[in-house]
């Protein structure tokens, strides 16, 4: 794609800009682009999100801007050079351009019309708006003069003339003084639509003969006839219409003459708009839109809309383009946008889309954008962050996390968590931040600012939403905010949602299940930040690795904190200002391995464990007996192998051998309803009081302590 040139050619003046015309929504910015050509091109332009300026096409009601907002933009952006007006059909506006006037130049006199005139950004040239009209565009390249009143944009300097007329004035004398005095051949695009317009009268007196014979030689070169064709065409006619007719030399000159003229004409044509066409986007026509086969629909790269095949074509004009006429010679035809995209060498057309978060700036990267696999090609479809990072203060973002976290490392290891997503949203962290404290401390208010960042990809759910059957929640989600977690308000098919999202699956994509749309391919990328008002709130053993525990503070924000300070902040730009913190934190850390086991790690494993299994977990850990616990907690016992050291006996051997000798299970009263369901405790296994009367009296803990001094001494024969 061509390169914008740093340096801006002229100083734009907006004090020299009539009212009228600042009061339109027909303004572009455009910059000057390197080209093939001996100059640069002179190109509309827009900005992206990170100040990257880029070809646009003037033509696009997204591409015009009220007069402010184009100024704005250029006095911004020293990559933008200039405004341009838009002319169209619908307003009154005629331009003329008069290039290279010099001294005592009879041209300059127009310039003191009582209408509004500027110089061009070389200083010798005049640019003249008035109001009028004028069919297509009057060009004249012996004359230098140039006229239109639409399908053109005017790249406009403010540097008026010395008549210093602010006002735009109903000029159509001088509209037609021009197209007089200057008229030459050198008006290909208007002149060969009027020679095939022309219609040969039924009867050609004297007088006219000669100028009606050469436009009707055009006309007939214009509708493709050969030359030798032309040739017997007009013989015939002189001889049927024209009185008297002319010589046959006569008719033969006209037509080599109109052979010749038309020649040029098909030249200067081909170069004409061959050269509008290179100076437009119309070439990058195949780098900005792909065809998608999985809907037959258009999609824009930059934006990541679609459009149908139909809407594509409607959204501009049509284009030209060099074709081939039934006789087999090359011709300039306009062909319908759609079709001209498929005639371009980087055309591509794709299978379907996914989704995957791309490093800032790197939307349109082809290493992110697209996508091959099992011999199915994609196009991404993330739009990129919501913000551009914009460097600032971040103190009050940094007090309020000091206040929530008194732990250093803590605080460390959060900001690092925060700035992996930020700086490489396209990888999947394995482990993820689990943060419980006091209601009303900011818990909420410090992950606030990554919603602004991250925009559409940023979610925050509760319970109700997550565990169904459906992937809803995750489908283009980068950050998922998991508010209120408890452990015992939760279901079992919640926590397992968390406890499974919370690491990778080992697939780099997966397949989601939207609600009433299908499949969904997207990147497995997804990063849990799990809030929580109880440090009790996740039921996990020892081996967790998926998660990160912080204990939070337990002092609630004072409303001069929330508002007059963090607020201000926040609504300031804050998280522009955050983004770029986080862009240039050095991250030391491993987004495949949790940091440590914290203190409130350990706290939440006790907190959440049972009597018996504290019991049971301290009696282990001394190194004592030779059956896993669940032998007295027989509710695991579906869930985990149950494994002697001396003997490997299946589990139904071991309840065999314990019901044989009087054991049973003791289910105990239930617990209370939750959520309107009934819990049950854990079963475990007790003597009968009449089939062995020695273990009936027996604690849960006694009875594992004698089943396995039993069978370390044999005598218990499995």
């Amino acid at each position: 794609m061509a390169k914008v040139l740093e340096k801006a050619p002229f100083k734009f003046n907006p004090n020299g800009i009539p009212p009228e015309l600042k009061e339109a929504k027909q303004w572009v910015v455009w910059s000057l682009f390197e080209s093939d050509k001996n100059k640069p091109t002179k190109n509309p332009c827009y900005v992206t999100k990170n100040g990257t300026v880029k070809q646009a096409r003037w033509a696009e009601p997204e591409n015009q801007y009220s007069f402010d907002q184009a100024l704005e933009i250029y006095e911004s952006n020293p990559s933008v050079h200039g405004l341009g007006f838009v002319l169209t059909k619908e307003d009154p506006y005629v331009f003329i351009d008069i290039d290279n006037v010099g001294l005592n130049d009879p041209r300059s006199a127009y310039a003191s019309i009582d209408s509004w005139s500027e110089f061009s950004q070389s200083g010798k040239g005049l640019h003249i708006m008035v109001k009028g009209k004028i069919d297509g565009a009057f060009i004249s390249q012996s004359s230098g003069i140039e006229i239109y009143s639409h399908g053109r944009f005017i790249a406009m300097t403010g540097t008026i003339t010395a008549d210093l007329c602010m006002e735009i004035t109903e000029r159509q004398n001088i509209i037609e003084e021009l197209l007089i005095t200057y008229s030459d051949d050198e008006q290909p695009s208007s002149l060969k639509e009027e020679r095939k317009a022309f219609s040969l009268p039924e009867v050609v007196n004297e007088g006219s003969r000669d100028d009606t014979m050469y436009r009707y030689c055009c006309k007939l070169f214009s509708d493709g006839l050969t030359y030798q064709e032309v040739v017997s065409r007009v013989i015939r006619i002189n001889n049927e219409r024209f009185v008297p007719p002319l010589d046959e030399e006569v008719v033969k000159a006209k037509v080599e003459g109109a052979s010749k003229f038309m020649e040029k004409v098909d030249r200067q044509l081909r170069a004409e708009i061959f050269s509008a066409l290179e100076e437009s986007s119309y070439r990058d026509l195949a780098y900005k839109y792909v065809f998608l086969r999985s809907t037959n629909r258009f999609m824009n790269i930059e934006t990541k809309t679609e459009m149908s095949i139909q809407a594509f074509n409607q959204s501009m004009p049509n284009i030209p383009d060099e074709g081939i006429d039934a006789k087999g010679k090359p011709k300039l035809e306009m062909v319908l946008p759609s079709e001209f995209i498929k005639r371009q060498e980087d055309y591509k057309v794709l299978d379907g889309v996914f989704w995957r978060p791309t490093p800032f700036g790197k939307e349109i990267d082809p290493e992110f954008l697209y996508m091959q696999e099992l011999g199915t090609s994609y196009i991404n479809t993330w739009r990129g962050f919501a913000l551009t990072p914009i460097r600032g203060n971040v103190k009050p973002w940094l007090r309020q996390l000091r206040r929530l976290i008194p732990e250093a490392k803590d605080r460390k290891v959060f900001i690092q968590r925060m700035a992996i997503d930020v700086q490489m949203p396209h990888e999947k962290v394995n482990w993820q931040i689990l943060l419980h404290g006091g209601y009303g401390v900011g818990k909420d208010s410090i992950i606030k600012p990554f919603q602004r960042i991250f925009g559409s990809a940023f979610k925050s759910l509760d319970g109700s939403r997550i565990g169904s059957g459906f992937d809803d929640e995750l489908i283009g989600s980068k950050v998922l905010l998991i508010n209120e977690v408890d452990n015992a308000g939760r279901k079992p098919e919640e926590n397992s949602w968390i406890k499974r999202n919370a690491a990778s699956e080992g697939a780099s994509m997966i397949m989601l299940n939207k609600k009433m749309a299908g499949k969904v391919l997207q990147a497995n990328v997804s990063s849990l930040y799990l809030l929580s008002n109880e440090p009790d709130c996740l039921k996990f053993t020892t081996d967790e690795r998926r998660f990160y525990v912080i204990a939070g503070s337990h002092k609630p924000m004072t409303p001069k904190e929330t508002d007059d300070y963090y607020g201000k902040w926040f609504d300031k730009g804050g998280a522009n200002a955050l983004f770029d913190f986080l862009m240039r934190v050095n991250i030391t850390i491993s987004p495949a391995m949790v940091p440590e086991r914290t203190e409130a790690f350990y706290n939440m494993i006790e907190d959440t464990q049972s009597e018996w299994e504290i019991i049971l977990s301290d009696y282990l850990s001394m190194g004592k007996g030779h059956f896993a616990y669940e032998l007295v907690c027989p509710i695991h016992v579906s869930e985990h192998e149950l494994v002697g050291i001396r003997y490997k006996p299946s589990i139904q051997t071991i309840k065999k051998w314990m019901m044989k000798r009087g054991f049973h299970q003791y289910k105990e009263q239930p617990q209370a309803k939750i959520d309107g369901k009934i819990e049950k405790k854990s079963r475990t296994w007790l003597a009968n009081k009449a089939l062995c009367p020695d273990y009936h009296t027996l604690s849960g803990i006694d009875l594992y302590h004698k089943i396995d001094e039993i069978e370390s001494k044999g005598f218990i024969d499995l």
